[in-house]
């Protein structure tokens, strides 16, 4: 076997700079957690993309308390409650809304909702996942250009 040791001062200091910036991605994972809040706020705007209009008797309701504002707005429960968080190695992306409600999950995903469950809300997907829990493709593209871009600063 042969080995050859390559001692290249311009090599080694990039591959340290890399080590270093790879240690702690907060930067980085600052910057996702922003990202993933523009998607959802984009979608809360939008109302979509690809919502289903709302029921008739859901907009019947609406008028008759003179509400004419977007979709899961009504309130404006839903999207306040909306926050990131990240550290060193983590971005995420949550709603605060108590989980044995499930109001952020049922209209995440859809489901069965109303008394006896009589009512199927379809889904209007506000955070940039998919129903398997993936991320949008529009969401990657972000995510991975500020991972390219964070890498580039890195090594320049």
């Amino acid at each position: 076997m042969i080995e050859i040791e390559v001692d290249n001062r311009a090599v080694l200091d990039a591959l340290n700079r890399l080590l270093r910036e790879t240690e702690n991605l907060s930067p980085a994972m600052r910057q996702i957690g922003e990202t993933l809040m523009l998607h959802t706020e984009e979608a809360f705007e939008l109302e979509g993309p690809g919502w289903p209009e709302l029921a008739p008797s859901t907009r019947k309701d609406r008028d008759k308390l003179g509400f004419t504002g977007k979709m899961l707005e009504r309130t404006g429960a839903l999207k306040r409650s909306i926050f990131t968080e990240y550290g060193r190695d983590f971005a995420l992306i949550a709603s605060s809304m108590p989980e044995g409600k499930g109001y952020a999950a049922l209209h995440q995903f859809g489901g069965e909702a109303g008394r006896g469950r009589s009512v199927m809300i379809p889904p209007r997907p506000f955070l940039p996942i998919t129903d398997t829990g993936e991320l949008s493709d529009a969401a990657e593209r972000d995510i991975l250009d500020i991972l390219n871009e964070h890498l580039r600063r890195a090594l320049d």
